[in-house]
């Protein structure tokens, strides 16, 4: 599920979305790339501290990606960690990506929503360069399933490394969990499955 391609992109995606997000005026613009080029397809409006963004990746046209998210932005246009909830070929998983390499680190992400444990997650898949650290859980769909649905009815969520907890309130990922759904549905309907 991740690539180097595609984490840059997930980076850049999520930086600009959040800074557009921060931006008071922003003027109506648009720039047309060939039809199957990597980059973003739809944003969707961000609900409290969270936001959807549909986008193809590097793999071909068909390599499309959904991703719920939240991050921590330090200056406009670079943020220092993002986490959250990607789904690619048809694969949902938890997603953590940090510049504080040591941050990420361990064998398992764990979920705990309103202080009470859910599950602990291997780690599936690794990236790093010299700026920033990924990693992803791949999940069943059943736990796929129970995390989106404490997403719709917790109030806070934590997702722990071996170094790290990473925390947010879940007000508002209500709303953006159905924006995912959308984005997911979206997907199929775009490459026909």
């Amino acid at each position: 599920m991740a690539d180097s391609g595609i984490m840059h992109m997930l980076r850049l995606v999520f930086a600009l979305s959040i800074l557009l997000a921060c931006t008071s005026v922003v003027q109506a613009q648009e720039r047309t790339m060939k039809s199957d080029a990597p980059g973003t397809l739809r944003v969707w409006p961000q609900i409290g501290h969270w936001q959807v963004v549909l986008f193809r990746g590097d793999k071909g046209p068909n390599d499309l990606i959904c991703l719920l998210g939240t991050a921590v932005v330090k200056t406009p246009g670079n943020f220092s960690y993002l986490w959250g909830i990607v789904e690619r070929n048809s694969v949902t998983g938890l997603i953590i990506d940090d510049k504080n390499k040591f941050a990420v680190s361990g064998n398992n992400i764990s979920v705990v929503v309103d202080g009470v444990p859910i599950g602990t997650y291997p780690i599936t898949k690794h990236h790093s360069n010299n700026v920033q650290k990924m990693i992803i859980s791949e999940l069943s769909n059943s736990s796929a399933l129970r995390i989106e649905s404490l997403f719709v009815s917790g109030g806070k969520v934590e997702f722990k490394t071996g170094e790290a907890t990473y925390s947010e309130s879940l007000s508002g990922a209500g709303k953006e969990i159905n924006n995912f759904h959308d984005c997911v549905n979206e997907l199929g309907n775009l490459i026909g499955k």
